[in-house]
């Protein structure tokens, strides 16, 4: 992910931030993805401990994460 955000920053320039969870994913890789198809199941959308205080200041915005059990993640950005 980290060097797909640094080649889109190469090309549109722009601010890099890091999305990170109040309650980081486990280091296991199977731990994480049961975790996550039992949040896909139940719609359960994991809080942000990252803030953008001024998201409201910017035109476009990318956001990149992984996927697992090919389904995307869902983000919710209150703004």
């Amino acid at each position: 992910m980290k060097a797909i955000a640094e080649f889109i920053h190469k090309h549109v320039r722009g601010t890099l931030v890091a999305l990170e969870l109040v309650m980081p994913y486990p280091e296991n890789s199977r731990a994480t993805v049961e975790q996550v198809a039992r949040e896909n199941e139940t719609g359960f959308l994991p809080p942000l401990k990252t803030r953008i205080d001024n998201i409201k200041a910017y035109d476009v915005i990318f956001v990149g994460f992984p996927t697992w059990g090919l389904q995307s993640q869902i983000i919710n950005i209150n703004l």
